[in-house]
């Protein structure tokens, strides 16, 4: 197994790593991961940012090995080109837009949902009125928003990645309901306890979520290995392809915004 080389407590204090919410807005169950309060902003101490860090890249490396689906879960608009852009470099699916309910526990609903949008795609060769064809293809259109990213999921995945447990808490319970590992970036007013590998950290500003999610995706890209007994070689040269076009069209992450809450 490669190992991910872990940013270093400067390279994290200067992408602002260490910036959480204010005192009256932090979550006295994460307080094991605060280091002082600041002009009433809690400071998260970056060593245990580190030492999580570290453990959520090893597990993240090893489940790579046995070729498991990640899924990618970030919905903030300041992030979601980072958690987007993070999917796409390791060929993985991903949820930006807003989760379903129900994309977890209720999944065959959404097998179905992709399967309708592939009919209505066909459907769109053929002959229909000026007004039937508007809402086809506002059908198409809206589920497309709604499956955005896991239109190529057939099954369930068997890790989470989540960037900011407390806003993507639906996620995080139906992940939990189904024993589904969930690796996530979480501040200060999120609370750590449903999360099986919580990394504390500032999971509000692009330059602090991309420094993370690229150890996670290193470890990813580093130790992939299609698992050729259920899917034989076509689905390790499938995500070999994935990932060589992931890298290649990632774009660069937004600036990052410094407003706190």
């Amino acid at each position: 197994m490669k190992t991910t080389t872990i940013p270093t407590l400067r390279a994290m204090f200067e992408a602002g790593v260490h910036f959480g919410h204010k005192k009256q807005n932090s979550d006295a169950r994460a307080r094991d991961s605060f280091f002082a309060v600041q002009n009433r902003v809690v400071i998260i101490n970056l060593e245990k940012t580190r030492d999580a860090l570290t453990r959520a890249a090893a597990f993240v490396a090893r489940q790579a090995q046995e070729g498991a689906i990640f899924l990618f879960v970030g919905t903030k608009n300041r992030i979601e080109d980072v958690v987007r852009k993070a999917a796409e470099e390791t060929g993985m699916p991903y949820v930006t837009n807003r989760w379903l309910g129900g994309t977890l526990t209720n999944f065959d609903t959404v097998k179905n949902s992709l399967k309708k949008l592939a009919d209505l795609e066909v459907g769109l060769n053929e002959k229909h009125t000026k007004k039937e064809g508007i809402m086809l293809q506002r059908e198409i259109t809206r589920i497309r928003y709604n499956l955005s990213g896991i239109t190529d999921v057939n099954r369930l995945p068997q890790v989470l990645i989540v960037v900011d447990a407390h806003e993507e808490k639906n996620a995080v319970a139906e992940a939990k309901k189904l024993g589904i590992p969930i690796v996530a970036i979480l501040d200060t007013n999120a609370d750590p306890r449903p999360v099986d590998f919580p990394i504390p950290a500032n999971d509000d500003t692009s330059k602090s979520v991309s420094l993370l999610l690229d150890i996670l995706v290193s470890a990813i890209k580093d130790n992939y290995k299609a698992p050729v007994a259920k899917e034989g070689t076509e689905a390790k040269e499938k995500m070999s392809k994935k990932l060589e076009a992931g890298s290649a069209k990632s774009a660069p992450a937004k600036k990052p915004v410094a407003t706190r809450k």
